[in-house]
């Protein structure tokens, strides 16, 4: 997987993450834009309206949902909505018939506390994604989250 953490003129770093996943780009975009897709790789995320002037929900518990708008919606190509002050996009690219490149990108407006924690959970995520694409299984585990927070710890705080 290609990242860069790169801080910008304007105050805000960006968090960019590329992968190959061998998928059509119509079945990549279909994880991102359906419950049931969603369901096989960020189970907390859900569709509240799909579109350009749509929103996804956030659920924090059955009670509780929040809503972030949707910022940015090409069908198969691209998907960016915001997260909480942030905003994240997922852009995809046909390489072949059967490969996409998806370039994932997080703008973060201030460095947090929570942050490295966020960049370590996209990071898992996106194996969780491009695994559910291929049709494997991908094994979270504790150790691996702690080896990418400090990673991304030390890589957010030098972007300051």
């Amino acid at each position: 997987m290609y990242e860069s953490i790169r801080k910008r003129d304007d105050g805000t770093t960006l968090v960019e993450f590329g992968l190959e996943v061998n998928a059509e780009v119509a079945d990549v975009f279909s994880l991102l834009t359906t419950n049931e897709g969603l369901a096989k790789w960020f189970n907390e995320l859900e569709i509240g309206e799909l579109g350009a002037n749509g929103h996804l929900l956030f659920i924090m518990t059955p009670e509780e949902k929040i809503t972030m708008p949707i910022r940015a919606f090409e069908p198969n190509k691209k998907i960016a909505f915001q997260w909480d002050q942030d905003e994240v996009a997922f852009e995809l690219y046909e390489i072949a018939g059967n490969k996409t490149k998806l370039v994932f990108t997080e703008q973060l407006t201030a460095i947090t506390e929570h942050s490295p924690r966020d960049v370590s959970g996209w990071h898992i995520c996106l194996k969780k994604l491009q695994a559910s694409a291929e049709k494997k299984t991908y094994d979270f585990n504790k150790a691996t989250f702690e080896t990418l927070f400090a990673k991304y710890q030390k890589a957010l705080n030098n972007e300051k």
